[in-house]
């Protein structure tokens, strides 16, 4: 790789300080675990969800074709999917013969077959079902519906980045925020009714722009709430400072004032 050439790509270009940065988008599985630690800081990977190339190398894909298999005994030695489906005990029963399959295959000290993994850093978009609580919408990475064209304008995209303008139905469906994850996901493949579209060009587009928007937006919500903390302490300071510098004075005048009030009763009484 080019990072194992970094010296000699420093001395040519006259810079100690260059850096090499690599950045995949919906990456596959392809490196060992080994070259995967040796380039983390090389690389950062980005996988959205359930993302099925990021899961699918030749190990992976077996051990997932022996718990399919091992599903489709465990129902017909039950009596049959339907009669697991009606019966919640035989259910129960079947889940617990596929966990203890599932945790023999995964979980075993030596993997079965040979795995492949991202390399680099790995970043994983998760999606979140949008909050039916109006009151919760405001922490969703989604804009809400009825202001999506003025919370655009206001976080315009990158010159680079093309604007994605989704249907009204598929733009309120789920949210998305990113997190830390590990090359360990591609040691499973997930099937899910999303695992094919979390691959699709549109899919990471959207993740990445609803996750800037709103990073930005709560980027501004401290920016704003910083600013009205640090002139509330000003202000404070300001007003004990003052009151501070005027108290003297001001005891000191109702003290004279209190005295002369005395003596002159004093003297009203003396006259009479």
């Amino acid at each position: 790789m080019v990072a194992d050439h970094l010296d000699q790509l420093r001395e040519l270009s006259n810079n100690p300080d260059f850096k090499v940065r690599c950045f995949a988008y919906a990456p596959v599985a392809s490196v060992s675990l080994e070259l995967c630690e040796k380039y983390k800081e090389f690389i950062d990977s980005f996988v959205c969800h359930d993302d099925i190339v990021a899961r699918l190398s030749y190990g992976a894909a077996s051990c997932a074709k022996e718990l399919i298999m091992d599903s489709v005994i465990a129902v017909d030695g039950l009596g049959g999917s339907s009669k697991v489906n009606s019966n919640p005990t035989l259910r129960k029963e079947c889940f617990d013969i596929l966990q203890a399959r599932r945790k023999e295959i995964y979980y075993g000290k030596e993997p079965r077959y040979p795995l492949l993994y991202i390399p680099g850093r790995v970043y994983q978009f998760r999606r979140q079902p949008k909050p039916s609580d109006p009151h919760l919408k405001k922490f969703s990475t989604q804009p809400l519906p009825g202001t999506t064209t003025s919370r655009r304008k206001s976080f315009a995209s990158s010159a680079s980045e093309p604007n994605l303008n989704l249907p009204k139905k598929e733009d309120n469906t789920c949210s998305f925020t990113l997190h830390h994850s590990s090359s360990m996901l591609s040691e499973e493949v997930v099937i899910s009714k999303t695992c094919l579209e979390d691959h699709m060009v549109v899919t990471y587009l959207n993740a990445f722009q609803t996750v800037r928007q709103d990073c930005m937006r709560q980027a501004a919500a401290r920016k704003r709430t910083d600013s009205e903390t640090n002139s509330f302490v000003s202000s404070s300071s300001t007003l004990k400072q003052s009151s501070s510098s005027s108290s003297p004075s001001s005891s000191k005048i109702k003290l004279n004032d209190l005295s002369s009030s005395f003596n002159h009763l004093d003297e009203e009484s003396i006259v009479k």
